[in-house]
């Protein structure tokens, strides 16, 4: 019950947020791309060391699981104090998350978490990259099948390699 109202709620403001974003493909061999990682906090060293081989414009979103951690180092940080009685972000989180844009978000929720898909639908990227069996993957642009055993590093990997074979004219 509580679930079905949670996904009404979080559906209505990402609708409101989506009508302002103008979405396109964008090319990951292009300049200046800004790249906007989201997923879960254990996972922020994982994320960096991505950054540092690829050489983007990176800046990382995380969930933690509890109501203490925050990572400092992250862009934005969001804990369980973050999230209403539904589980969702509170209003001054999602003011904090809809000033995030960058041209590609790449979404690392390997298990369907409530949470990412409001990171997924209220940040503005014009264009969001993520797994095709989540339940929301109809926000993403480009979605990638990948199962809860590949690592989180190959996902990552996979998901350049096709960006890399996208281009615009």
């Amino acid at each position: 019950m509580f679930k079905s109202i949670a996904n009404y709620i979080i559906n209505g403001k990402i609708r409101e947020q989506s009508a302002k974003i103008k979405k396109n493909f964008v090319e990951w061999s292009g300049g200046s791309l800004r790249v906007v990682i989201i997923g879960r906090g254990q996972d922020s060293e994982k994320f960096r060391k991505f950054i540092k081989e690829h050489g983007k414009k990176t800046e990382i979103v995380v969930f933690n699981n509890d109501k203490i951690t925050q990572n400092g180092d992250c862009f934005l940080s969001l804990n369980k104090k973050d999230l209403n009685f539904f589980g969702l972000p509170n209003a001054e989180a999602i003011e904090k998350i809809k000033k995030v844009e960058c041209d590609l978000l790449i979404n690392c929720d390997l298990i369907d978490e409530l949470i990412m898909k409001a990171l997924t639908g209220l940040i503005n990227a014009k264009c969001k990259v993520g797994r095709e069996n989540l339940s929301y993957n109809k926000l993403f642009d480009f979605s990638m099948v990948a199962s809860r055993n590949d690592s989180l590093e190959g996902y990552l990997k996979e998901a350049v390699n096709y960006l890399k074979m996208i281009r615009i004219n």
